[in-house]
């Protein structure tokens, strides 16, 4: 365990996500449901054990925008799906008023066409490995995520805001949008998991908080110099558990 998790002291590992040539031995794959969130992080979350998946195991149009799968191919039928659908052959979840403002949406998120496969993986696990990891996700209760937003904001050398939550699809909050971030000078944490369709498997306490893998190595090095080793956080969350 790293100092930042000794001292965090999660309920949950983080999971790390990253690409790879072929789905890993014993890795989880999506066999029935339309929603891959629940198979892609909370499989791992829950079991300490990884997930993959490919754009054929991939169902949802919009996953596959939000996991980097043809982009480019996908962004039309997915700004349909997000806004009115398709009479007759899609139905549409009236999450933006119109397909143009679902693609001025989609658009807005810098796209990423990889046709390998995406992995999930406890942090540990991908660490020990060696894995390329991209980003890495908390899944947590306020508690936790007041103590994230604040280590992310530790050593911050701009007065932007460390910690977002915009509107996202639950895949796009885990993995596409904090991708972008690690492209930003200054990187910012991504508070999502309020898309209600993942929403409908996730614990009622719990949000995610996903951040670039660059993001992450910065916290990991300034746990101990931070608060959490400082009495307050540590009686906050003795109480806790």
């Amino acid at each position: 365990m790293t100092k930042m998790l000794e001292l965090l002291k999660l309920e949950y590992e983080p999971v790390a996500i990253y690409r790879a040539d072929s789905i890993p031995k014993g890795a989880a794959v999506q066999e029935d449901g339309f929603c891959s969130v629940p198979t892609l992080l909370f499989t791992v979350v829950k079991t300490g054990k990884k997930a993959a998946a490919t754009i054929d195991t991939v169902r949802c149009p919009n996953a596959k925008v939000g996991y980097g799968f043809n982009t480019e191919e996908n962004i039309d039928g997915s700004a349909l799906f997000l806004s009115c659908g398709i009479e007759g052959k899609m139905p549409g979840m009236k999450k933006k008023k119109s397909p143009r403002h679902a693609k001025i949406y989609l658009e807005g998120q810098k796209g990423y066409q990889n046709n390998d496969v995406i992995v999930f993986a406890p942090i540990s696990i991908a660490l020990a490995e060696n894995a390329p990891i991209e980003v890495v996700v908390f899944y947590a209760a306020p508690n936790h995520l007041s103590a994230l937003c604040t280590l992310v904001s530790y050593d911050s050398e701009t007065a932007e805001a460390g910690t977002i939550m915009p509107y996202s699809a639950g895949c796009q909050s885990i993995y596409q949008m904090a991708k972008n971030e690690g492209e930003r000078e200054n990187p910012r944490a991504i508070l999502g998991m309020t898309d209600f369709t993942p929403r409908q498997f996730a614990d009622p306490d719990k949000l995610t908080f996903a951040v670039p893998y660059s993001l992450y190595q910065r916290m990991e090095s300034n746990a101990d110099t931070s608060f959490l080793v400082e009495q307050e956080w540590q009686s906050l969350i003795g109480k806790q558990r």
